[in-house]
């Protein structure tokens, strides 16, 4: 009996020891399984690549696309920039003559109604300059400056002067860069103040109007009393005035130019031969240094 038990308790722990080397060999076989599918994703190429070596087929055929493309943009620069270029180095037409400028607005209305006369042909060695910006104007001798607004370099400059019997004053004016040149010229400009001389002395505000272009600056001479009335509020009569306004391109901007005559009103005959001969000396410079 001893002995049975004896070889049956043998028996036993061999079945046992063969169970657990089986399991411990099962065991090892998964680990290895495990280890071998994690390492092959780690070394998986990403999708959508291709682990395998460019032919030099397809490498001469990416770089030969590549240039095309290069070529293609370089061109396209080379044109937008040639466009820009062409555009800032066209030259600028020159500016109309004086009588293109006339003619533009004798083409709206002739004049009419009372005309300053023609200036004579006399000799200014011994008048007085003076100027405003860049504008210049001749006086006789003995004038003398009544009124100035403004100093030289100012955009707007104002020079009023008298004879010594002081029965007219004459004003000029020269406002820089008045008037922007962007899709408009000086004889638009002009033409639109013009438009309305017609309606205006047939309304008995003037008493005439004619075109004048003085030294390349474009407008027109009006007459006509103070405020566009006989009286003053307290009963005394006006001044006459005799204006003309001129305009002008220069330094990339429209300049302009105002002459102003007043004197009594019945001393039209005695004061327009004088007003024509100074509104004809008025000159446009440059610069200012220039005068």
């Amino acid at each position: 009996m001893k002995q049975h038990l004896g070889l049956t308790a043998i028996v036993l722990a061999l079945v046992a020891f063969a169970l657990f080397a089986a399991m411990s060999a099962r065991a090892g076989d998964r680990r290895s399984t495990f280890g071998g599918d994690e390492a092959q994703a780690a070394n998986a190429p990403a999708s959508g690549s291709s682990s395998e070596p460019a032919s030099d087929s397809d490498v001469d055929a990416d770089s030969e696309s590549q240039g095309q493309e290069s070529d293609s943009n370089s061109d396209a620069i080379i044109d937008v920039e040639g466009d820009s270029d062409a555009d800032a180095d066209k030259p600028k037409a020159p500016p109309p003559s004086a009588k293109e400028l006339y003619d533009g607005l004798i083409a709206i209305s002739p004049p009419a109604g009372v005309q300053l006369p023609a200036p004579p042909a006399s000799d200014h060695s011994d008048w007085l300059s003076v100027k405003v910006g860049y504008a210049t104007m001749l006086v006789p001798p003995g004038w003398t400056i009544q009124n100035q607004i403004g100093k030289e370099g100012d955009d707007d400059q104002t020079l009023g002067l008298s004879p010594p019997a002081n029965d007219i004053y004459i004003e000029l004016r020269q406002i820089r860069n008045s008037d922007s040149n962007y899709m408009q010229t000086p004889l638009d400009l002009a033409s639109s103040d013009y438009r309305s001389t017609p309606d205006r002395l047939k309304n008995g505000i003037i008493f005439g109007y004619q075109p004048m272009v003085i030294d390349g600056a474009v407008g027109h001479v009006e007459t006509m009393n103070q405020f566009g009335k006989t009286k003053n509020d307290d009963g005394s009569p006006t001044d006459r005035i005799i204006f003309w306004r001129g305009r002008w391109e220069q330094d990339d901007s429209i300049q302009k130019v105002e002459f102003n005559a007043n004197f009594a009103q019945d001393g039209y005959e005695k004061f327009a031969p004088v007003i024509s001969e100074i509104l004809a000396t008025i000159r446009i410079s440059g610069s200012e240094a220039d005068q």
